[in-house]
C-alpha cells in the first residue's frame, strides 16, 4: 500500500494529465459524429491490418507444415526410385556361356584420376558376390573384384596400375596382357604379343578366356597403334577402349560356376 502511494505521489500528476486525456477523448468520441465516425473507422482499418497479418502468419506456418510434408514425400519418392533402378538394371546386351552367371549391379562410388583407382558396387556377399569374380558393361571390360562385403564389392578396375587383363588380338587369335600406364583412362597397352604376331590398327581386342574371370570374346576396345621397342621379341599395343569408366553407372559381375574346378586342376599341374 506505501508503495502505491509513493508511486502516486512521485507520479500522480501524469497520472492525472493521463486520465483527464482520456476522459476528454471519451466525450468527444461519444458526442460528436464525426470524430465517432473517424474513430470507429480507424479501428476498423487497424483490425484489418491486424487480422490480414494474422493470417499471413498463419498461412506461412501452414505453408512451412506444407512444404516439410512435400520434402519427406520428395525424400520417399528419390529413396523409391533409388531402389527401382537398382533392381531394374538395363539388361545385359552381349551373350554369355551358360557357365556363367551374371550378377547385375549398382555403381556406388568410383575414381578415374588416380594412379590406384576404385569403383564401389552396390552389391556383396548376401548377392553372391566372392572376391576375384570379373566385372563387366555392356561395352567391355570393367575390372576385377578385389574385395567384398555383406552389401558392398570394391572393384579393381583396368585403369588402375595393377591391373592385369588376358586378352587376345579378334582376327590373329594371338593373346597378350593388358594393362594400364597412363592417365587416360580411355588408353591402354597390350604387351607379351610376339612380334612375328600379325596385327593391324582397327583390329579388336577381346578377353582371351585363359583365365577364369572373364569368358572368352568380350570386345575390350580397338588397336590404334603398335611397335617393337628395340631389343624386344614382342610388341607393345596402344589400344582405346570401349567403355567409358568415368560414365559407368551399372556393371555386371560374372560368376564363373566351374571356377573352382578348374583352379584345381591347374593347380594340380602346376605343382607335379
Amino acid at each position: 500500500m506505501q508503495n502505491i502511494l509513493q508511486l502516486f505521489a512521485r507520479y500522480g500528476s501524469h497520472i492525472l494529465f493521463l486520465g483527464l486525456e482520456i476522459f476528454c477523448f471519451i466525450l468527444i468520441i461519444n458526442f460528436n459524429k464525426t470524430q465517432k465516425d473517424i474513430y470507429l473507422n480507424s479501428i476498423n482499418l487497424f483490425n484489418g491490418k491486424l487480422t490480414e497479418r494474422v493470417d499471413k502468419t498463419r498461412d506461412y506456418l501452414k505453408l512451412q507444415e506444407i512444404n516439410d510434408s512435400l520434402t519427406n514425400e520428395n525424400s520417399k519418392l528419390i529413396q523409391r526410385l533409388i531402389n527401382e533402378s537398382r533392381s531394374n538394371l538395363p539388361n545385359l546386351e552381349m551373350d554369355i556361356p551358360e557357365d556363367y552367371v551374371i550378377i547385375p549391379a549398382l555403381v556406388c562410388d568410383k575414381t578415374i584420376n588416380l594412379k590406384n583407382n576404385y569403383i564401389t558396387l552396390c552389391k556383396g556377399e548376401k548377392d553372391g558376390v566372392k572376391s576375384g569374380m570379373g566385372v563387366i558393361s555392356n561395352n567391355g571390360v570393367v575390372g576385377l573384384v578385389r574385395s567384398v562385403s555383406s552389401d558392398f564389392s570394391i572393384v579393381l578396375p583396368i585403369i588402375n596400375l595393377l591391373s592385369r587383363t588376358s586378352v587376345s588380338i579378334k582376327n590373329s587369335n594371338y593373346f597378350g596382357t593388358m594393362k594400364w600406364q597412363d592417365s587416360n583412362p580411355l588408353k591402354m597397352v597390350v604387351e607379351e604379343v610376339p612380334k612375328h604376331a600379325k596385327i593391324t590398327e582397327g583390329d579388336t581386342i577381346i578377353t582371351s578366356g585363359y583365365s577364369t574371370v572373364f569368358p572368352k570374346g568380350i570386345p575390350i576396345g580397338k588397336i590404334t597403334n603398335f611397335y617393337v621397342e628395340q631389343g624386344s621379341a614382342n610388341f607393345s599395343i596402344d589400344v582405346e577402349v570401349n567403355e567409358d569408366l568415368a560414365r559407368l553407372e551399372y556393371a555386371y559381375i560374372i560368376d564363373y560356376k566351374k571356377k573352382a574346378q578348374k583352379d584345381s586342376l591347374t593347380n594340380l599341374v602346376i605343382n607335379e
